[in-house]
């Protein structure tokens, strides 16, 4: 299986399009709706983790990233990815981290991270 690492998204959609982050910025607002309209929010939370279980997958996200904030349900929907990786005997496969930083990519723990998963034979 393929190890996949995955930047600057994880939240609840519902949450997100009634949050201050849209309203008080109409470009994010149309790009959000842009996202609903071709059904690219269809999958989050446990719905992906369904599709990508037992593919190894690593999340980062900055503590600052006021689009995936924890008020936004960051923290809720990654609980429910590790439910479907656990209920799948698969639980050491996911993992996320939350580095110092806004909506942006780190790398500092996911290159590691995908590196070994890369050299790994499984």
């Amino acid at each position: 299986m393929r190890p996949t690492v995955a930047s600057g998204y994880m939240r609840d959609e519902k949450k997100f399009l009634m949050s201050s982050a849209i309203s008080k910025n109409p470009g994010i607002e149309l790009a959000a709706y842009i996202h609903f309209a071709n059904s690219r929010a269809k999958y989050t939370g446990a719905e992906l983790a369904h599709l990508l279980c037992p593919c190894p997958l690593f999340v980062e996200i900055g503590s600052r990233d006021a689009a995936n904030a924890i008020d936004l349900g960051r923290d809720e929907k990654f609980a429910e990815m590790q439910a479907v990786y656990t209920s799948s005997a698969h639980p050491h496969l996911i993992d996320m981290d939350v580095f110092d930083g806004v909506h942006e990519a780190s790398g500092k723990r996911a290159r590691p991270w995908l590196y070994g998963h890369l050299a790994s034979p499984a």
